[in-house]
């Protein structure tokens, strides 16, 4: 009757027997129905192909497919292949690499035609056993590094962070969370085309059926080693080491990572110094209207002129650190330039420094049945990043700069709120050592107030303040940023070759001669071990 419609009948251990009668059907569906109600047998078709099945052909297999498929949306890979039936659920299992499959032993079948493939070789594990293995760390640091920058945290990774992320593990947090789901595991269940005669029996044998990490499939896996290969990373911050366990052959081969990420790096002073500067101090540094190239540099007459420009030729934001402090401080005196901050930090090579000099104000917010307060922070926030680039020639800093700088000001619409006036700068320079680069040089309003009086007259009370006066002084200021790298040269820790120069010192000036006796003209340092 199926070949009416062009398909085949595959009968899974169900014997032939003839049958007789007239039967009116139109499709594959009107032909099954009648068998299944009458024979008590399922079903399911397959390309040209009608599979029969009885529930006693119901089994639970475990297919090893592999793990370097793209794509590990199985439902999406057997829609793709014509092999997915809402009434045969399936759990893929990452870890172990599995397709766990409920369903005829026919569709089974078709399962390992498509999908299966040979297991690898044994595991380091199985072959050489585990190891527990313990790597001290003497410069990287194996926590990740957070800094709070206004209410938002910025992690810089640790060692042990990059190590997790280079071997493709879980993050321990994760791994050790009771709660955790474990990755990779997709579960896809549905209910079952089963007769009511059938349906206790076979949901019973799905029922044992792993859904969960928690289940026999994380079991068998633990207890088969060949199944799953059980590495183990995380760290002890209290002596900054990394423990690993894994095979005993792997060793060397993290030795050696380890030793490549835990190298010693140099280390770099960073000196930001904030300074306002008025127009007119502008002008005598020769900062505005100063005429640079590569081979001179000149300034336009003005009050400037006949000083030598503290500008390195060829750049008008490179500067001479020294000449610039020398200049600076004249102004200073006639009450032209102001510093206003100067803070100095030590940062390793390619690592961040942050300096945040702000205020915060708090503001009262009232509403109906509510109250809050709210933070307003303004300020200077500086962030570094230097990189130390050696070439043939010469050392050379890359300096990665961002600023925000910003204040508080009066609200002059009315309105009983503070402003904030934020300005942000960021930029990329690379520069010699030595020398600093200028940023900045936009105008701010600077409104500054002095009180003066006369001396007792003025502090007698009510009659005081007709001996009193009261100077607002507002003007137009240029604010800069100088920041200046400096490279802190690794000092010489060699015991055993400051005992062998100094050895060679006092061979060298000995007393020679037939009645002198040699005596040592250098004494040696008690406190150099030995």
């Amino acid at each position: 009757m199926l070949s009416m419609f062009g398909k085949r009948l595959v009968a899974d251990s169900i014997p032939s027997s003839p049958v007789s009668g007239r039967f009116e059907v139109k499709t594959v569906d009107d032909v099954m129905a009648y068998f299944e109600s009458a024979y008590q047998i399922n079903w399911f078709q397959n390309g040209l192909n009608v599979y029969t099945y009885r529930s006693g052909n119901w089994r639970t297999k475990r297919i090893y497919v592999g793990g370097d498929r793209s794509n590990d949306d199985w439902k999406e890979l057997l829609t793709s292949a014509g092999l997915y039936y809402k009434e045969f659920p399936f759990v893929f299992h990452m870890d172990s690499k599995e397709l766990i499959v409920s369903g005829p032993a026919s569709y089974l079948s078709l399962i390992e035609d498509s999908f299966q493939q040979d297991r690898p070789d044994p595991s380091e594990i199985a072959k050489h056993g585990t190891q527990l293995m313990v790597f001290p760390l003497k410069h990287a640091s194996v926590e990740d590094r957070q800094t709070n920058l206004r209410g938002t945290m910025v992690t810089t990774p640790g060692a042990l962070s990059v190590l997790l992320n280079l071997l493709g593990l879980p993050n321990q947090q994760m791994a050790n969370s009771p709660e955790a789901k474990k990755p990779g595991m997709n579960v896809e269940r549905s209910p079952y085309s089963l007769s009511p005669g059938e349906g206790l029996m076979m949901g019973e044998r799905i029922g044992a059926l792993p859904v969960s990490p928690s289940s026999g499939v994380k079991k068998k896996a633990d207890d088969d080693p060949e199944k799953a290969e059980f590495v183990s990373v995380t760290a002890d911050p209290r002596t900054n080491s990394i423990l690993i366990r894994d095979a005993k052959s792997k060793y060397d081969y993290y030795k050696n990572l380890i030793d490549q990420l835990d190298r010693q790096v140099a280390m770099i002073e960073v000196e930001a110094m904030m300074v306002e500067v008025d127009q007119k101090g502008l002008n005598e540094l020769g900062l505005e209207f100063g005429l640079l190239s590569d081979r001179f540099a000149y300034d336009f007459p003005g009050s400037g002129v006949g000083r030598p420009s503290l500008i390195a030729a060829g750049a008008t934001s490179i500067v001479d650190p020294m000449r610039f402090m020398a200049r600076l401080k004249a102004l200073s005196a006639d009450e032209n330039a102001k510093v206003l901050a100067r803070p100095t930090i030590v940062t390793q090579d390619n690592v961040s420094a942050y300096i945040d000099l702000s205020q915060t104000l708090y503001i009262q917010v009232s509403g109906e049945r509510v109250a809050d307060v709210i933070p307003i922070t303004a300020g200077s926030l500086l962030q570094v990043t230097p990189r130390v680039v050696i070439d043939e020639q010469e050392e050379r800093i890359f300096l990665r700069i961002e600023i925000q700088d910003g204040s508080l000001t009066e609200n002059t619409q009315g309105i009983n709120m503070p402003r904030v006036q934020n300005t942000s700068l960021s930029t990329q320079a690379v520069i010699q050592r030595e020398k600093a680069i200028l940023i900045g040089g936009y105008n701010r309003e600077s409104t500054e107030v002095n009180d003066y009086k006369v001396p007792l007259l003025g502090d007698i009370p009510y009659i005081g303040k007709a001996f009193t006066s009261t100077e607002k002084r507002t003007q137009t200021v240029a604010r800069l940023f100088l920041i200046t790298p400096r490279l802190i040269d690794r000092p010489i820790h060699d015991s055993e070759s400051t005992r062998k120069a100094v050895k060679e010192l006092q061979m060298s000036f000995k007393l020679k001669g037939d009645n002198l006796e040699g005596t040592p003209s250098l004494k040696l340092d008690s406190t150099i071990p030995r």
